[in-house]
């Protein structure tokens, strides 16, 4: 199937009865959902009719998702003109769930290198690099990647001692009737290994049926690790087994992955489940409104993910850093740029911070589709401000429609700081380098020392911008019906007084338009009184000063999938681009489906909530 096949099939799930008009602003039904309470949680067996996956879950599990009402995904698949492969069969299905305990969590955690090691970012930029290298750069990086290979190997060694991966469970469940298709489904472990060339080795044990990968006859002959550490990881999974093994229960069939089968819990019945846990009282509204999937994930496991994003970032840096402290000696550019490589790494760890707060999610259909998201809301927090141009979200010429009350914190930036860093480091990069690949580097920066002062004036200006705010920043994009560029982009932000407006403006618009010529003519930028104007497109049209709306703290989103459809043909008709082209038919595509996205967001105490909806076409 291609992309757009693949497209037009997920869409056809959104074949919702259509609403006779478009549902309320989402910022309110969002803060209906944060105010929805139950007067009592729900009994696990009320939760099973629902969530029935979740029943095979252990009560102790510490982060999971469940995708509920699969038969009745799978008859809307057999529906679409080309339906999937084994639809007919997953109509006889209800529910699917993955889900880890806290051990599983610990377990991972310490097995890190072993995914982390399978990174290609430091070889890609190393082969680059030596490529282009003078022969004593080349020599160091090589050398850097032999250091590297050591370290990674040893991180190896640490990984694997007293190896244990804690249970994996997904469990599905059928319709009912549907016993025998678990039986059938059970037998997928047994078909699994064919063709593998892993020492695998078929077991069944007390009522289960798998194989398992046998860690002594490992082949490690093709990994480049060193002799020692490949005979130390040997002596380590010398008697590591990974198990893949699954057993059908009456309408329920568990697989497990795990180091040790003794340790696989299965509850006997709901009340012994994840479904009488309390982290299931917030999923509660879920069995109400029969939810097509909900999620759960843990603080730790959230932290483990926001590490793993970090990795790449860290491990491409720490190489770059020690290949230039090699070349001290010669280069005292490289010097320079070994520090302002740290530099910039502590300044990208500032905005990208391991998350500590638990996720949760929930996906349900009422007059439309709706995902409810919720997590940590870390520095940031929306203020209250007066709406003041949600009326223009459903004028028939609107795109796009976006809204937003102030934002506060997050952390500071040094732009200047930040520049001078990434010259240091172009500077190091090219002291490296042959003659005639110095070049394209040598542009780089002369067009940075050229631009520097715009571009510190124009991040002034966004971050002016940003706490300068005192009341609601209105952007629209609309339908021109025949001039080019086919649409006008306007912008309206509230600002503390006319000083800082003014100011602002002379900053992004002086910074905007000397970085990007092409925008001088279709692009303009005033201030007006305490607000600031944006405006691009022809005709020019500006926000006005509307009346103020209801007081809200958060953000509101709209997009019209038709009408984005109409302006990308009319462009690409008038453009002949490939690409435009392409969107243009995706995104029709899509607009056979969905007529409307909304979104929402918003805090709320420590949390900041997200509501999607998608309004499905008539």
């Amino acid at each position: 199937m291609n992309k757009l096949a693949l497209l037009s099939f997920a869409l056809a799930f959104l074949q919702l009865p259509a609403p006779a008009q478009l549902a309320a602003n989402p910022l309110e039904k969002l803060a209906g959902l944060q105010a929805e309470a139950l007067s009592a949680p729900l009994s696990p067996d009320a939760r099973n009719k629902v969530y029935s996956a979740l029943a095979g879950l252990p009560a102790d599990t510490d982060s999971f998702v469940v995708v509920n009402r699969l038969g009745e995904l799978a008859a809307l698949a057999l529906e679409v003109e080309s339906p999937v492969p084994w639809a007919e069969m997953a109509s006889e299905l209800d529910g699917t769930a993955l889900g880890i305990t806290r051990r599983t969590v610990e377990d991972l955690q310490r097995l890190q290198p072993l995914f982390q090691l399978l990174s290609v970012a430091e070889t890609d930029i190393a082969d680059t690099w030596v490529a282009k290298a003078q022969d004593d750069a080349a020599r160091a990086i090589v050398a850097v990647q032999r250091e590297q290979q050591v370290a990674d190997g040893a991180s190896l060694v640490q990984a694997t001692k007293d190896f244990h991966l804690a249970p994996i469970y997904m469990v599905l469940t059928a319709r009912p009737g549907g016993e025998g298709l678990m039986q059938q489904l059970s037998m997928l472990p047994l078909m699994m290994p064919l063709g593998s060339d892993a020492p695998i080795q078929m077991t069944v044990r007390s009522g289960w049926r798998g194989f398992c990968v046998q860690g002594n006859m490992l082949d490690l002959s093709e990994t480049g690790l060193a002799p020692e550490h490949e005979s130390q990881i040997k002596a380590n999974l010398q008697n590591a087994r990974l198990y893949v093994l699954a057993r059908a229960v009456g309408r329920r069939l568990v697989l497990v992955l795990c180091s040790n089968p003794d340790e696989v819990q299965l509850p006997a019945r709901p009340a012994d489940s994840l479904l009488a846990a309390p982290v299931m009282d917030a999923y509660d509204s879920g069995v109400m409104r029969r939810a097509w999937a909900v999620g759960y994930g843990s603080p730790a496991v959230v932290q483990l993910r926001a590490e793993m994003d970090l990795f790449s970032y860290r491990y491409v840096a720490s190489f770059m850093e020690k290949v230039f402290l090699r070349l001290v000696p010669q280069s005292d550019a490289c010097a320079k740029a070994a520090t302002a490589v740290k530099s910039l790494l502590e300044m990208a760890e500032k905005f990208i911070p391991a998350q500590q707060g638990a996720e949760r999610m929930m996906l349900w259909e009422d007059e439309s589709l709706y995902l409810h998201m919720v997590c940590a809301a870390g520095p940031h927090r929306f203020v209250e401000a007066p709406m003041r141009h949600t009326a223009q979200a459903a004028k028939p010429e609107t795109v796009l429609f976006a809204e937003s009350a102030p934002v506060t914190g997050g952390p500071e930036v040094n732009v200047s700081a930040v520049l001078d860093n990434v010259t240091l480091v172009q500077q190091g990069y090219l002291d490296t380098l042959k003659p005639e690949y110095g070049d394209s580097v040598l542009e780089s920066c002369r067009q940075l020392k050229q631009n520097r002062g715009k571009l510190e004036q124009l991040a002034a200006g966004f971050f002016g911008w940003h706490s300068g705010q005192t009341g609601s920043t209105a952007l629209v994009v609309s339908r021109n019906a025949s001039a080019e560029p086919f649409v006008s982009v306007t912008l309206r932000s509230e600002m503390a007084d006319a000083a800082t407006a003014s100011r602002i403006c002379e900053q992004l618009g002086a910074g905007g338009t000397t970085l990007c010529p092409e925008l001088r003519g279709c692009f303009s930028m005033r201030a007006e009184g305490s607000a600031l104007l944006l405006n691009a497109g022809v005709p020019a049209a500006e926000l006005p000063a509307a009346e103020p709306g209801p007081m809200m703290a958060g953000a509101w989103f709209t997009l019209k999938v038709p009408t984005l459809a109409d302006v990308l043909e009319t462009a690409a008709g008038s453009c002949q681009d490939p690409q435009v082209k392409d969107a243009a038919e995706a995104v029709r595509n899509a607009a056979q489906y969905v007529q409307q996205i909304d979104a929402a967001a918003s805090t709320r105490g420590e949390e900041l909530h997200t509501l999607i909806r998608l309004t499905p076409t008539e």
